[in-house]
């Protein structure tokens, strides 16, 4: 079974919850009035009372709100969807909540990084119903210029890819390469993820099948018991392709093993392949790049990377053994026409396109982190990026407060 996404995007039920009432009263029991069609904050959908204030020292939200947020969707999913892993991805919001029907499903708060749940255990039936909270108030830190109003605002909403993907009941997870020029090499770290309720819906859709054609009743049949997932030991394939359309028929690497994916348990795989054949390195002025493409069974992962190795020696930056000057500029996600920063691979093209006219190759992101699209155009055009963690002030102690760390 290939991997498939049910693309969240579109009209969501809509509710605000300036007094933060919702978690008590069970706002995720109940259908909302409003609509807003996702991904957009509440300021871009105009949702709220509208803003007389006229800033001057930073950008004036026309709809500014803060406090909870309440998005709500019906989903219908097919049998096959059912006996998948499903994992619901928001990639960029606030603090978020999730429920399924009336079952709470958990809270995540990075400013940075996708929202991703766990939705497997919680999809039982063809009909649901999909809950998210987002709420911009009460962070445990500053969150930087990930929420400051004299940047990107503290917005409220849901942006980029919102979506359900249904992978096969052995799935690759989490898949992260490192490419080493020095090494030449590619260092390769990932995880698995079995499905054991999927494997069973399988077993039993396939014996309802074979019940049928034999013209007999699938009820009160018993079933076939425990299916050991980990016993069954499944191929690993790895390619890694120049990412210019270089023929399939001769990539940098060809590697397969065998690897038990397991049961119930993720679990978590390192492989460090060499690489023979010659390499075209990374670097701002040839910024080569290749993807490397895992295949497990019916489950696929991949990603791309640029063979480069960073270093410094005293008060140099040295790129694959060459000195490099990084003509750089501070970056604080300012987008003034949304209060956010795009979404898409295209607008950062043009944004990065602009600063190499002037000569600009570096990016400091102060406390703030861009989205996935930004690294991928980075890549393809020599931009060299410099994130940090959402916070800025000091961290104090046990015993120490800020004033003393200071």
């Amino acid at each position: 079974m290939a991997e498939e996404k049910m693309d969240l995007r579109g009209v969501w039920q809509f509710r605000l919850d300036a007094e933060k009432a919702g978690m008590e009263a069970g706002y995720y029991k109940q259908d909302y009035e409003d609509t807003i069609t996702l991904p957009t904050t509440t300021a871009e959908a105009k949702k709220g009372r509208k803003s007389d204030a006229k800033e001057t020292g930073y950008l004036t939200e026309p709809y500014h709100f803060e406090g909870y947020a309440w998005y709500r969707k019906e989903l219908t999913l097919s049998d096959k969807q059912l006996a998948s892993i499903a994992t619901l991805k928001l990639e960029r919001t606030r603090i978020s909540y999730v429920w399924i029907d009336d079952n709470y499903v958990g809270r995540r708060d990075s400013f940075a990084c996708a929202h991703v749940y766990d939705l497997t255990k919680y999809l039982t039936k063809h009909q649901h119903r999909l809950t998210v909270m987002v709420s911009n108030v009460d962070y445990a830190t500053p969150g930087g210029h990930m929420t400051s109003p004299d940047t990107q605002t503290n917005w409220n909403g849901i942006l980029g890819e919102i979506s359900i993907a249904f992978a096969p009941v052995a799935a690759i997870e989490n898949l992260t390469v490192y490419a080493s020029a020095e090494k030449k090499s590619l260092d390769i770290h990932f995880t698995t993820k079995c499905c054991t309720n999927g494997l069973k819906k399988q077993e039993e859709e396939k014996e309802r099948a074979e019940l049928s054609q034999n013209g007999e009743s699938g009820e009160g049949k018993a079933g076939k018991g425990k299916i050991d997932a980990e016993e069954e030991p499944k191929t690993l394939r790895i390619i890694c392709n120049r990412e210019n359309g270089e023929a399939e028929n001769t990539p940098l690497v060809a590697y397969e093993t065998e690897i038990i994916p397991g049961e119930k348990n993720t679990h978590h795989y390192h492989l460090e392949i060499p690489v023979q054949a010659s390499i075209a390195l990374w670097n701002e002025y040839t910024p080569n790049l290749y993807r490397v493409t895992l295949t497990l069974g019916g489950s696929s992962a991949e990603t791309t990377v640029g063979f480069r190795d960073l270093h410094t020696e005293e008060r140099t930056f040295y790129l694959n053994d060459l000195p490099i000057m990084l003509r750089g500029k501070h970056d604080g996600l300012i987008f003034p026409l949304t209060g956010y920063a795009p979404m898409d691979k295209e607008a950062w093209r043009k944004v990065f396109a602009t600063a190499k006219e002037y000569g600009v190759n570096h990016y400091r992101f102060h406390t703030c982190c861009p989205p996935e699209a930004a690294f991928a155009a980075a890549d393809e055009m020599g931009i060299y990026l410099s994130p940090e963690l959402p916070f800025w002030g000091t961290v104090a102690g046990e015993e120490e407060t800020d004033a003393e760390r200071e």
